[in-house]
Parts: C-alpha cells; sequence; structure tokens
C-alpha cells in the first residue's frame, strides 16, 4: 500500500519511528541540561550573595565588645576590609565567572534542541493528519 508521497506505509513508520528516538533523546538532553544548569545557576547565585554580603555592623555593643576582647592586628585587618577574606572574595568572583560561562554554554547547547522539538511537534501532528 503507498502513500500520496510515493513511500510505502512501513518507510513511514520507521521514518516516525527515527525522528521520535530523536526527539525523546533531544528531551533527555534538554533534562540533563536543565539539571546542570540549574546546578550552575544555584552557584551563581550563592557567590553573588557572598560578594553582596553586608558587612558586620559595628553599631552593636555586643559586636564592638566581642572586637575590643579579640583585637589584633588580623582581626583589625579583616575588620577594615569590610568583614571578607580576600582568597574567599577572589574564589566567589572567579565562581561567578565560570558559572556565567557554565549558563551561557548549556544555553547555546538547549537552544538548537528545542528547534528540533518544534519541528518534531510539526512533523507529529503531520502523521496524525495522514491517519497514523
Amino acid at each position: 500500500m503507498e502513500s500520496r508521497e510515493g513511500k510505502s506505509i512501513s518507510d513511514l513508520e520507521e521514518e516516525f519511528f527515527h525522528k521520535f528516538r530523536d526527539f525523546m533523546t533531544g528531551i533527555t538532553k534538554i533534562d540533563e541540561l536543565g539539571i546542570a544548569g540549574s546546578k550552575l545557576l544555584s552557584g551563581f547565585q550563592q557567590a553573588l550573595e557572598f560578594i553582596r554580603r553586608p558587612p558586620i555592623d559595628m553599631n552593636s555593643k555586643l559586636v564592638h565588645k566581642i572586637i575590643v576582647a579579640n583585637e589584633t592586628e588580623r582581626v583589625k585587618a579583616y575588620i577594615n576590609s569590610g568583614c571578607r577574606k580576600l582568597n574567599e572574595s577572589i574564589q566567589s568572583v572567579t565562581n561567578l565567572r565560570s558559572c556565567t560561562h557554565g549558563l551561557c554554554n548549556h544555553i547555546s547547547k538547549e537552544w538548537p534542541l528545542n528547534e528540533d522539538v518544534f519541528q518534531f511537534g510539526g512533523i507529529f501532528f503531520a502523521f496524525v493528519n495522514i491517519g497514523f
């Protein structure tokens, strides 16, 4: 039995099967990229929050007493730096940069997969309309 395009039904079914398999593979890739992107976004938010963390409130009497009781050169330097360690700030900026790069990379990978999903949707509805 031949279809309108001159292909047999079994050939169309096989083509449909391959397209559907590719579509499901694309959906799986999108899911995996979504999970990885979520982890990168979480890391990005943590690094950003660390950078935006407010300094210690020096107006508090309790905090002032603790600082005076433990006053050393290292504590003074820590307070003068805004209660941030240089290592942690550098690491946070590095993490922020790598998370941003990773997110952009995942977006560029996922964009073509989304186009494939929409293309398969059109093929699927075409098969439904011809009676599969």
